[in-house]
């Protein structure tokens, strides 16, 4: 059943708090049905981004997004988690597990953008990587790639951390296939 944000009624759910976890099981319905792509790629993961979050070309701001998938990588949902500055982006890693919990997937693709254009993952970018894995594992869900984009270029210019740097615990696309560098132009 999909729930459009429009029409969300803002209820208390105990002792004074806001109902943030009804908002964000009301968004996940409302996301869940997203034409069900399979991301078998690197490259398939960054167009999916790229044409949901930067059709437009650049945008000056930071933007980390997610994307819920099942056992064989299909998209069953995908939000945007945070939005920052020309600079950085401050992400609530709970808030994007939650997403996945309650969508019903297995794993998870994040990616966020680089407005600046350089395409290179800071160390903070490392740092965000290994802990939502960190943080992924026990609710065995499996981070398959954090992807950085710069949009607008033609080709589509990204990198992919699973292909290119691979920290420990990121899952692969396609265990027999042999990693590529990357960033890729295509």
């Amino acid at each position: 059943m999909a729930v459009r944000p429009d029409r969300l009624a803002v209820q208390k759910c105990g002792r004074g708090q806001a109902p943030l976890v009804r908002l964000e099981i009301a968004r996940a319905r409302c996301l869940r049905d997203v034409g069900g792509p399979v991301m078998n790629s690197p490259e398939a993961a960054a167009q999916f981004v790229i044409d949901r979050w930067f059709c437009g070309g650049p945008v000056g701001h930071e933007i980390f997004v997610a994307l819920y998938m099942n056992s064989r990588r299909k998209v069953l949902a995908a939000t945007q988690i945070a939005r920052g500055g020309q600079t950085g982006v401050i992400v609530d890693v709970r808030k994007t597990l939650v997403g996945a919990l309650l969508v019903g997937a297995t794993g998870l693709f994040v990616a966020h953008n680089h407005p600046g254009g350089d395409v290179q993952p800071s160390a903070a970018d490392f740092r965000l990587t290994e802990r939502i894995i960190r943080e992924a594992k026990p609710l065995t869900l499996k981070v398959f790639d954090h992807l950085v984009i710069v949009p607008g270029g033609s080709p589509m210019i990204f990198w992919s951390m699973r292909e290119h740097d691979n920290p420990q615990g990121l899952g692969g696309y396609d265990e027999g296939r042999k990693n590529i560098c990357l960033p890729s132009t295509r």
